[in-house]
């Protein structure tokens, strides 16, 4: 017989809810694992192979239609360096964690495939019955299985005013807790794109490449703000892309210190954003999988680091890291204005995109007045997000 002690008092009770304490428990054992039983680990789950898709067949390029979103609202971008296997290792009791051996019959296994998606709707299907699958099964394992973050496919509809996010996650018991259009908030949104249309590439290219590469992230910055959470991510049949969207902690920080904080389950609640500021991990591979075959290392896989981003936007953060909300607030609070100088790289607008602009939204830059067409009506809301 082998035997593991989880001890209730070690320091990763300061860091982590402690329902994730709980994992004995909660799978009916108490430390003792048979050895007629095979047994795994989160970090060995979520290190296995993922589907390898083809490109999409049918990639539908982005109209405007009513969306209130361009690319040019992408105004400062950032390396997020600390979103790493190392540092995620390095945080207290993460390893132990990670390395808790439980039985393998206990999990999901969805089976790893080659699909030929036909569209990003047939990509985000795709997704959602592997990744969420898996993500979530972790997440029961981490974060207890009474209360912990989902990861659950929506189905964002193309006439919708404002973007809706492929991805959605938070807690069964966030009904009450809605963004300023009355959608359910997501602690954790993420957006599927078609690789042809948008990859992290594009970045180095020419103008016309780089207008892609920022209209993609200006689609999840602005779903991001309708949410008003610090955490995102675009997915392709290829790659993955975590980002952290910036903000005022500091001023939060000093704030909540002195006991003047909003409510818990206000949309006002959190560090004021800055309208813009996207912090952009490492893109990784898809086809990342198992250990480092040199150093035996383990990797960051897609799987891990979507298991991860869960883990920063939980209801207590990690230490070190920021919450997942932002206080964006609605039109009045005029929270669009407070951003930066756009970095020196990015292409200029056209005179033709400035008018759609106005046309649309009634405002081109963040630092414009508001406009009667930023407040919400039937037809449009939100657009001053």
């Amino acid at each position: 017989m082998m035997q593991q002690s989880y001890s209730a008092d070690s320091t990763f009770m300061t860091q982590v809810d402690s329902s994730c304490m709980s994992l004995m428990g909660d799978f009916g054992y108490d430390g003792m694992v048979a050895q007629d039983h095979k047994t795994t680990s989160v970090l060995s789950y979520l290190s296995n192979p993922n589907p390898t898709p083809q490109l999409v067949r049918r990639v539908v390029m982005d109209q405007r239609k009513n969306r209130d979103w361009f690319w040019w609202d992408v105004r400062n971008l950032r390396s997020w360096s600390g979103f790493s296997i190392d540092t995620m290792m390095a945080l207290p009791d993460f390893q132990r964690l990670l390395t808790f051996p439980f039985f393998m019959d206990q999990l999901p296994h969805p089976s790893v495939s080659a699909p030929t998606p036909e569209t990003e709707h047939n990509l985000r299907k795709i997704y959602e019955d592997f990744f969420a699958v898996k993500v979530n099964a972790a997440l029961a394992q981490t974060q207890g299985q009474h209360r912990h973050l989902t990861m659950q496919a929506v189905n964002p509809t193309t006439t919708s005013p404002t973007p809706k996010p492929d991805f959605i996650s938070n807690y069964s018991d966030d009904i009450a807790f809605n963004t300023l259009n009355g959608d359910r908030r997501g602690r954790l949104v993420g957006i599927v794109k078609a690789y042809e249309q948008w990859n992290t590439g594009m970045r180095s290219q020419d103008a016309p490449q780089q207008v892609h590469y920022l209209r993609g992230l200006a689609h999840l910055h602005r779903v991001m703000r309708e949410h008003g959470c610090r955490y995102g991510f675009i997915i392709t049949e290829i790659e993955l892309l975590c980002v952290r969207a910036g903000a005022e902690d500091a001023a939060y920080d000093a704030k909540e210190k002195s006991n003047e904080a909003m409510s818990r389950n206000s949309l006002d609640d959190g560090p004021l954003p800055i309208f813009g500021w996207l912090e952009t991990a490492a893109p990784i591979q898809l086809s990342l999988h198992g250990t480092d075959p040199e150093t035996n290392a383990p990797r960051l896989t897609a799987a891990l680091a979507l298991w991860y981003l869960h883990m920063l936007a939980k209801e207590r953060p990690l230490k070190g890291n920021p919450g997942w909300k932002m206080a964006v607030s609605g039109v009045a609070a005029r929270t669009r204005e407070n951003c930066r100088e756009r970095d020196s790289w990015m292409p200029r607008l056209s005179q033709h995109e400035t008018r759609d602009a106005r046309r649309i939204r009634g405002w081109v830059n963040p630092q414009d007045p508001i406009n009667r067409k930023e407040y919400p009506n039937k037809k449009r809301r939100g657009a001053g997000l």
